[in-house]
């Protein structure tokens, strides 16, 4: 019997975005940022059915997006410091393998 292997390129664009809240104490004073992370990216992903029930699947992506921070720190007097703000461009690429097992 004939083994049959199944392989598929596909290209796909997504968007990604999260939030994140950094908090920190050194040396008894306390500070907090606050990030916004967003993104436009393209991704290959390469599908390969080995067998009746395994795959191999390895990925690319690339993209572009921009980072937004606030931070604010506590001073040795205990008043608050001023609200800084920064903005980046970002640019980003990721790779891996998914191996997959189906019971």
């Amino acid at each position: 019997m004939a083994e049959k292997q199944q392989r598929k390129l596909k290209k796909v664009p997504f968007l990604d975005y999260d939030f994140t809240v950094f908090r920190n104490t050194i040396n008894g004073l306390k500070s907090k940022e606050y990030q916004y992370n967003f993104g436009a990216n393209i991704g290959y992903f390469y599908n390969w059915v080995i067998a009746e029930k395994v795959n191999i699947a390895p990925f690319l992506t690339v993209g572009f997006g921009g980072k937004f921070t606030s931070f604010k720190e506590s001073l040795e007097n205990g008043t608050r410091g001023p609200k800084q703000n920064e903005q980046y461009l970002t640019v980003k690429s990721s790779g891996g393998l998914h191996i997959g097992y189906r019971f």
